[in-house]
């Protein structure tokens, strides 16, 4: 056989049935997206008929060529009718065929064999003649236009798959910023509900801190007021004032008694305004212990034994002196206030400094 590309090798392996399988299924799958592949086959499956036909097939393409290429009727169909213009050339029966290796006359040219096979013939045979020809074009032209067609069908089943997973991933996509939405709006409404109900919350917390205050005043003033004919003064620890401050008590004639309410200090680290019974251990309530002195240091009164009592909204802790006027004549006082220990001595607690004025 001529000499021959590999890849035209490979086809010619193809048609006689000698590659492996899974080479087979490449080659057929390569047929299908390749037009310029598919027609160099037709081409190739001619020639190897024409070897055939010419006995220029070795023995073992020979064997391969009887055994798998002429199983197909098509093919068989095809080789008789190459042998018959084979024939019709040459003007010699069809067992006169030069067999590779015989002498061989002078190739006569294709056109002039036909020709004179034509001449040869009968006129019905001429019309079975043309239309054997006309059916083997036309079946080239329909399988090769097959081809083309259902390698464009494929094609447009592809671009219509791809378009169809698009359009799903769109739906899907738009059905996803759906939710989302619906999600922001659903959390938009919670967030101001939860907004409403805080404000609500902080105006009721507001009103309630207030309607306390009054009653915590009011009951302090229930609780601690003095008698109809005594007055009340609060002091706080360490507060000094001068001669025009709060801390000058007139205390009129015909008043017989005083209430001093002594705000105990706050316990260092803690803030105003914390529960009393934070800032005040229950131990800090009891056994205290009262002297008021003069400027000069001379002691006027004194007391043991005294409790802190809680009062106001935050429950500050006040030891609470009744006083008889007798002893608290014009002039500046001090009151040292004292707390017994758990050795027994007193400690300061405080000092709380006032003047009275009697009118």
């Amino acid at each position: 056989m001529k000499q021959r590309a590999d890849s035209e090798k490979l086809m010619i392996r193809y048609l006689l049935g000698d590659v492996p399988e899974d080479e087979q299924i490449r080659i057929e799958e390569r047929f299908f997206t390749d037009d310029e592949y598919f027609e160099q086959l037709l081409a190739l499956e001619d020639d190897l008929i024409d070897d055939y036909v010419n006995g220029e097939l070795t023995d073992r393409e020979r064997e391969q060529f009887e055994e798998y290429f002429l199983a197909s009727p098509t093919r068989r169909q095809r080789v008789e009718f190459a042998k018959t213009f084979m024939r019709a050339g040459s003007l010699l029966p069809l067992a006169e065929i030069a067999m590779p290796g015989e002498a061989r006359p002078e190739p006569v040219p294709w056109w002039r064999n036909v020709m004179v096979f034509w001449r040869a013939q009968s006129l019905p045979r001429r019309f079975a003649l043309a239309a054997s020809v006309v059916l083997a074009l036309g079946g080239s032209w329909l399988i090769v236009n097959t081809m083309r067609l259902r390698n464009h069908v494929k094609q447009l089943q592809a671009e219509r798959g791809e378009s169809q997973r698009r359009e799903q991933e769109l739906l899907q996509h738009i059905a996803g910023l759906s939710q989302e939405s619906e999600r922001v709006t659903e959390l938009s409404t919670q967030l101001n509900r939860e907004r409403n109900e805080r404000r609500r919350l902080g105006q009721q917390v507001a009103e309630q801190r207030r309607r306390n205050e009054e009653l915590a005043q009011l009951l302090e003033n229930v609780q601690f007021a003095p008698p109809r004919d005594s007055l009340a003064f609060a002091l706080f620890p360490g507060r000094t004032r001068d001669i025009e401050g709060t801390n000058r008590f007139v205390i009129p004639q015909d008043v017989d008694s005083v209430q001093l309410r002594l705000y105990l200090p706050m316990p260092r680290g803690l803030l105003l305004g914390e529960l009393a019974i934070r800032r005040y251990p229950e131990d800090r309530y009891t056994d205290y212990r009262a002297v008021i002195r003069t400027a000069e240091g001379n002691e006027v009164w004194s007391e043991d034994g005294l409790e802190a009592q809680r009062t106001g909204l935050h429950e500050e802790a006040i030891v609470i002196l009744d006083l008889p006027t007798r002893i608290l004549p014009k002039g500046d006082y001090i009151i040292t206030l004292s707390r017994r220990s758990a050795s027994g001595d007193f400690e300061d607690v405080g000092s709380y400094q006032f003047s009275v004025v009697r009118k």
